[in-house]
């Protein structure tokens, strides 16, 4: 065999960077002397195929919302390859956006009634994986192309039942699906692990070894009627990762030279504990790298590949000092970039603000989730509004580009909280360039997952891993929905106000 694995992300929600997952297993796996060829189909989809779909006139324009909900309409078009109901996935889809599940159901039935154009696409890509010599795949997901790779995989299968096929990524977590991908006949073991480097150097060793590769450790497999589960591996050393080789990825029609902007990592998992969150339950204890480690890797994509635009894919870059550290020590090497990131609003004096902008910090998103204080405490967020309205002020004033995520109907929300939320956007209207909405979705992990405000309801079957939710504290789903629609009403107007300023970073 040429390949000891091909390893593949089908299209997912970002299409503007390649997969970070592919080129770190690309670079690690290759360094322990195994060869692999690593195929990112995103890039190709977004540029090549996603135009070919017609959508609602209100929709059709609105690419990253017509990527996304492709990948939620294919548990629509592809429920009986899954085992489910057309119920049981209107369900899944409401666990996922209580309110988004009804209002893009015209979305899904869009996409469902261009079933066809989607089958070629994935049969396309069934054929460009078809010609590479492995007799091994796998398949890095999340929950929008999922049952894309589950398609693709059946049809590889399908031609030749002697090849093997993995799943990994978050989506084949405990916390997720990854016991309802194990009992699929297609699949042969899920790496439930959070880091798939070594399962993946496990399962490759046992092969060589001509050994099964169900001894490997932190993956999930279906053996005779029984999920049986191996313990994880120790979490990695971030410090000992070879640098992640997106030069190397496949990334089908598209030229890596086309690439303008890559995504690092300076830290794993989140030192905060909001509790609407399940971070902390997937990637364990937070790690953080060195600030050697992280110069070490932008001097590589700057002098190699030609790459001095960043994307900071922390959970917040502040809440350690590794990429401040690392900005100091490349002032000396004479490299300059331009990058952004999710930040915290603690810890932000002017002179931060000043000094970070000189030293190329070109956007920046904060997790503000909402204007009111009781709302603040209920979430366990440690955010003072008064300084968070400082901080936008002089990031703004510096030429940053702001933007904040923001959730609407969390237990205890009320209209006057939400009322408070809109008066925060509408006084920095000029300020914050970009927000993101949210609603309130229940997730297991969460410190909300056994809050007595909240009811929920598992959806059959259990190895889903999802609930529907309804809460005790008088809003309904109908007063989120409300509430949801009237800030994307300003988020639409606003993305129009600020269209050239968006149009000048959608690069990162």
């Amino acid at each position: 065999m040429e390949y000891d694995i091909v390893l593949t992300s089908l299209p997912a929600y970002n299409s503007l960077i390649p997969s970070f997952s592919l080129a770190s297993l690309q670079s690690f796996l290759s360094s322990k002397g195994f060869r692999l060829h690593c195929v990112d189909c995103s890039f190709d989809f977004y540029h090549g195929h996603l135009k070919n779909f017609k959508l609602p006139t209100e929709f059709q324009d609105q690419k990253e919302l017509k990527f996304g909900n492709w990948g939620y309409a294919n548990w629509f078009i592809f429920r009986e390859l899954l085992g489910l109901s057309r119920e049981q996935v209107q369900l899944f889809i409401e666990s996922l956006g209580p309110v988004c599940s009804k209002l893009y159901q015209t979305i899904f039935t869009k996409f469902e009634d261009q079933k066809d154009k989607t089958i070629r696409i994935l049969d396309r890509y069934v054929e460009y994986l078809e010609k590479f010599d492995t007799d091994l795949f796998g398949f890095s997901i999340v929950v929008g192309n999922a049952v894309a790779s589950i398609y693709v995989a059946n049809c590889l299968k399908r031609r030749n039942s002697d090849i093997k096929i993995i799943l990994g990524g978050p989506e084949a977590s405990n916390i997720y699906r990854g016991d309802f991908y194990a009992r699929l006949n297609s699949i042969d073991a899920v790496i439930h692990h959070n880091e798939g480097e070594l399962p993946l150097f496990h399962i490759l060793r046992l092969k060589k070894e001509k050994l099964k590769i169900q001894g490997a450790p932190g993956i999930t497999f279906f053996s005779n009627g029984s999920l049986i589960k191996t313990e994880s591996p120790p979490a990695l050393n971030l410090d000992e990762l070879p640098i992640p080789a997106y030069n190397s990825l496949d990334l089908v029609n598209q030229d890596f030279r086309n690439v303008s902007s890559l995504r690092i990592f300076c830290s794993k998992g989140c030192p905060s504990n909001c509790v609407f969150c399940n971070d902390n339950s997937i990637w364990g204890p937070f790690r953080v790298k060195k600030p050697t480690s992280v110069v070490r890797e932008i001097e590589y994509y700057n002098s190699v590949l030609g790459i001095n635009e960043i994307a900071l894919a922390d959970n917040s870059f502040n809440s350690t000092t590794t990429f401040r550290k690392a900005l100091d020590i490349l002032k000396s090497t004479g490299i300059s970039i331009e990058w952004g990131g999710n930040a915290e609003f603690r810890g932000w004096s002017d002179e931060k603000i000043v000094n970070y902008s000189r030293d190329g910090l070109k956007y920046c998103y904060f997790g503000l989730e909402s204007g009111s204080h009781r709302v603040l405490k209920l979430m366990n967020k440690l955010i003072d509004l008064d300084d968070a309205s400082r901080i936008i002020k002089k990031m703004d004033e510096m030429g940053v580009r702001v933007g904040v995520y923001v959730m609407v109907g969390f237990p205890g929300e009320t209209l006057e909280d939400f009322s408070q939320t809109l008066e925060f956007l509408q006084t920095h209207d000029r300020e914050i360039q970009d927000f993101l909405v949210s609603v309130f979705t229940l997730q297991k992990g969460s410190a909300m997952f056994n809050n007595p405000l909240v009811q929920y309801i598992s959806i059959e079957p259990p190895e889903l891993n999802a609930w529907i939710y309804r809460t005790q504290d008088g809003t309904s789903h109908e007063d989120r929905k409300q509430r949801f629609q009237r800030l994307k009403k300003m988020q639409f107007f606003k993305k129009k106000q600020h269209f050239y300023k968006l149009e000048s970073y959608k690069k990162f």
